[in-house]
């Protein structure tokens, strides 16, 4: 992960894990927002995946995690499995009625927002632990607006395949 500052190019960018000392007050409350359509069968595993890595983040930097998964209009068991199963560990669904796409399911989750920074992610994305640790890290600089990764694909054996995807 690499904060991307006006006049970057992606391919300039690196990551240096230099042991460097962080002023963890610093570090932004977040919220992440996690777009679904009918993902029953991967929205359990995805929300058990984000709450492990908001505890990374808690325990670092002692500033909360706010988790909110756009429905955009599911007719599946995708909503309920979210209410059920995780809104008593704080999950909050903002669900669309009928589908509108991606777009208009992050606009509408965007308005019930708390955190100071929002970090997209979709059901089928599974972040490493200290994903949100990595991203908050770069919000400590005043002059960083955005930050970005890169998805890789995982195929059958979980080995990366083709050419990953920015997000």
């Amino acid at each position: 992960l690499a904060p991307l500052r006006s006049g970057d190019n992606c391919a300039d960018v690196s990551c240096k894990d230099s042991g460097e000392s962080f002023d963890y007050t610093a570090f932004p409350a977040l919220t992440v927002l996690i777009t679904a359509h009918n993902e029953q069968g991967h929205i359990a595993e995805k929300l058990e995946n984000t709450l492990a890595c908001c505890e990374y983040y808690r325990e670092r930097v002692k500033r909360e995690v706010e988790v909110i998964v756009a429905s955009d209009g599911s007719s599946d068991e995708t909503d309920s499995i979210v209410t059920r199963d995780f809104s008593s560990r704080g999950v909050k669904l903002v669900r669309l009625s009928t589908p509108g796409g991606k777009e208009q399911a992050q606009k509408a989750a965007l308005n019930s927002v708390n955190g100071e920074v929002v970090v997209f992610t979709d059901a089928k994305v599974k972040m490493a632990e200290p994903a949100l640790f990595e991203f908050g890290k770069y919000f400590c600089d005043p002059k960083v607006g955005a930050v970005s990764s890169i998805d890789k694909v995982e195929g059958a054996a979980t080995e990366t395949s083709g050419e990953g995807f920015y997000v």
